[in-house]
C-alpha cells in the first residue's frame, strides 16, 4: 500500500508525497493531519486532481510505472463545496471519467451537514464512486471540521 496527503481549501498543499504505508509514514500522515485545519474557500477539483496526480506518476520499485500493477484510488474528505477553480459538475464529471479510463478511481466522502452531495452523485457512473456522508456529529471518525482544510501557523 500507499499514501499521500493534499489539503486544500483555496490554496492546495501536498502535505505529504505518495510513498509506502510503511509505520514511519503512516506516523507522519497523522501527525500531518492533526496540523490540519479550516481554511477559506474550497478548490475542490485542484485538490482532488493534485491528490490524483500523486497516484498517475506513482512507480514500483524497479522505476516502471505503477498504473498497470496496482489499484489506484484517491479518497476526497470533502464538503462538496467546490466554489474555487473548476466548479461546474459536468465538467467534474468529465476529470473523473477520464480519470477512471486511466485506472484512478475515486471514493468522495461527504464530511458535514452541507456537503453537497448531489455535486458527485453525477460522477457515480462515470468514475465508480463510492459517494457515503460522514456526519460531523456522532461519529467516532476524526474528521477535520471540514475538508477546506488548511494546515495551522503552528505546525
Amino acid at each position: 500500500d500507499r499514501a499521500a496527503l493534499v489539503v486544500f481549501d483555496h490554496a492546495i498543499e501536498t502535505l505529504q508525497p505518495l510513498q509506502p504505508a510503511t509505520a514511519r509514514t503512516k506516523t507522519a500522515l497523522h501527525l500531518a493531519l492533526n496540523g490540519v485545519d479550516v481554511g477559506g474557500t474550497t478548490d475542490l477539483c485542484g485538490g482532488w486532481l493534485a491528490g490524483c496526480r500523486e497516484l498517475a506518476t506513482a512507480q514500483d520499485a524497479d522505476g516502471q510505472s505503477a498504473a498497470s500493477t496496482r489499484p489506484r484510488r484517491a479518497l476526497l474528505l470533502t464538503d462538496g463545496q467546490a466554489n474555487v477553480g473548476i466548479t461546474n459538475p459536468v465538467e467534474l464529471q468529465a476529470h473523473a471519467a477520464e480519470l477512471r479510463q486511466r485506472g484512478i478511481g475515486t471514493t468522495a466522502i461527504g464530511v458535514g451537514d452541507d456537503y453537497d452531495q448531489a455535486l458527485w452523485l453525477g460522477s457515480r457512473p462515470a468514475c465508480a464512486s463510492r459517494c457515503p456522508t460522514a456526519s460531523t456529529e456522532n461519529s467516532s471518525i476524526p474528521f477535520p471540521p471540514a475538508a477546506k482544510a488548511r494546515r495551522s501557523p503552528s505546525t
